[in-house]
Parts: structure tokens; sequence; C-alpha cells
């Protein structure tokens, strides 16, 4: 079996195309995407699978309008729960 480091799975957590922000997976952590020359913040805040609450957190720099898409990977019921944060 080959296990990987966490920062592997952080490459695929987000993607960024035109105005639309994509979180991937759930997975511990915090990136800056810059987009239309604002600075975005994303933290997300999560022991999933283990535990699943999930608080992901959007702050961008300067207010501006973009869509988000968030992955709908839940494996189990307990993974239904998502709190929102956006500045």
């Amino acid at each position: 079996m080959c296990l990987l480091p966490l920062q592997y799975f952080t490459v695929y957590a987000y993607a960024k195309r035109g105005k639309a922000l994509y979180i991937n997976l759930f997975v511990d952590s915090e990136t800056d995407i810059v987009m239309s020359n604002n600075k975005i913040s994303v933290i997300q805040e999560t022991k999933y699978p283990w535990e699943g609450k999930v608080r992901i957190r959007i702050e961008p720099n300067s207010e501006m309008k973009f869509a988000v898409h968030v992955s709908n990977l839940v494996l189990s019921d307990a993974a239904d729960i998502i709190e929102w944060k956006v500045k």
C-alpha cells in the first residue's frame, strides 16, 4: 500500500476558471486564489472523513461576484453538514 502525504491532495482541492471557484475535495487547508486581480482566501476546517462537519470560509480581498462550485463527494450522511461563511 502506498500512502501519500496530505499536501499531495491539496493540489487538487481547488481550481478556478473564469469567474468560478471550484472546491473539489474536503481537506483541512488554507489557500489564496487570484481571480480578476483580486485575492480570495479559502479556508477549510474539517476532520473529514472521520468527522462529517466541513466549515468553508471564502474571503475575497474586495467585493466581487463569482460562482462557487462544491464537489458532491459525499461518502456518508454525516458529510452533509457544511457551514459557510462568506465575507
